[in-house]
């Protein structure tokens, strides 16, 4: 008997499924890293009781734009320090907030017109930090992660990948300010540099998932560091009264030295208190240690050049500024400083309305060349 041989085929069919998955940003040329952003006055900040300074009252402000973090890094605007998938550009953010975990931000100190204001170890001034270029309720920072929706360009050899550069970022201003505390003593307090803040990238595989607690991954943040300061209080004067714009006029060469302006502020003292003021210039000033002229700011527009600000008493006598010192250390005691005579008898307390004359003339033995011609002094009061 024959035998049939059966053969059975088995078909096995095999299906392969393949996840295709966006891939997690990478940094590119070191990505964000170094620094300290380091901001705030670089002169002692002069506080005063709260009746004159309420809580809040902007004491310092200053900002750091995208420029100037490239140029911390050795990096221009259009260094790509990130690089994305194009499918996740909806998933790419500027990062900022102040860790929790850092010293003085558990909590915040009180709100001024819808800002939150933190503690600095002087207990009559207060901090915030804002993104960008401008102080803005909705810009600014908190003790947790904040995420706002960051600029990019398709990348010129794969249309697939999204590049990140350092002209995407937004910058950062940090703002001092008068805190709710009363000013019940003279006093002054040295506050060291802390790192409070952090700008940075939260994207696929950067930071997506960055708590509060602490500063984000190596090469994806700035921290931002409020620089060494003194918190100066003067509890038994204040100014009541300050004309804060002086306009000193359209000119032309010939005019100057021009027709000097008068500008005054008033003093609210205590009877018999012991108080001088003097005016501190800004950094031009103290580049070149120049204390018998104010020089133009260029922060502030000025273009015209071969001109200061000559600033005189009532009695047409230059009143010379304050010599800044070093940064970040105090004012040197021995200065330009001006007593104010204030009565020891009668009320308890005293006004005193000072008066002063300002002019342009001609500065640095260079031609006059016209433009915009602006500066500015800050008013500061010495209980020595």
């Amino acid at each position: 008997m024959g035998l049939k041989r059966i053969f059975l085929l088995i078909g096995i069919t095999l299906l392969f499924f393949t996840g295709l998955a966006n891939a997690a940003c990478v940094r590119m040329n070191g990505g964000i890293s170094g620094g300290p952003i380091i901001l705030g006055s670089k002169v002692d900040l002069y506080i005063y009781g709260l009746e004159f300074q309420p809580a809040g009252t902007q004491l310092y402000i200053e900002s750091f734009s995208n420029a100037n973090m490239a140029s911390l890094m050795g990096k221009t605007l259009e260094t790509i320090v990130f690089q994305c998938d194009i499918t996740d550009a909806d998933n790419i953010f500027e990062m900022y907030y102040l860790p929790s975990g850092a010293i003085d931000n558990g909590n915040y100190l009180f709100i001024a017109n819808g800002i939150k204001y933190w503690a600095v170890r002087a207990p009559e001034l207060s901090f915030q930090m804002f993104l960008g270029m401008n102080k803005s309720v909705d810009n600014q920072y908190d003790n947790r992660v904040s995420r706002r929706k960051i600029g990019y360009e398709v990348d010129p050899v794969n249309s697939n990948k999204i590049n990140i550069k350092m002209k995407h970022f937004s910058g950062v201003t940090l703002e001092q300010a008068r805190s709710a505390a009363a000013a019940n003593s003279n006093s002054y307090t040295s506050i060291a540099g802390f790192d409070r803040g952090a700008i940075g990238f939260s994207g696929p595989g950067i930071n997506a998932a960055q708590g509060n607690a602490g500063f984000p991954s190596g090469g994806s943040y700035l921290p931002i560091r409020m620089r060494p300061v003194g918190a100066r209080v003067v509890s038994t004067c204040g100014l009541s009264a300050v004309q804060s714009t002086v306009n000193l006029g359209r000119h032309s060469a010939a005019d100057i030295p021009s027709i000097p302006v008068p500008f005054s502020f008033t003093l609210k003292c205590q009877r018999g208190a012991r108080i001088s003021y003097g005016f501190a210039p800004g950094e031009e000033n103290r580049v070149k240690n120049e204390t018998n002229y104010l020089l133009l700011d260029p922060n502030l527009g000025s273009t015209a050049t071969g001109i200061a600000i000559e600033i005189l008493t009532s009695s047409g006598v230059r009143n010379n500024l304050l010599n800044l010192g070093v940064v970040g250390g105090q004012i040197p005691a021995t200065n330009n400083w001006t007593r104010v005579p204030i009565p020891t008898t009668g009320a308890a307390t005293h006004e005193v309305q000072l008066n002063f004359l300002a002019r342009f003339v001609p500065y640095g033995g260079v031609p006059i060349t016209p433009g915009r011609a602006n500066s500015k002094m800050t008013i500061m009061l010495n209980t020595n």
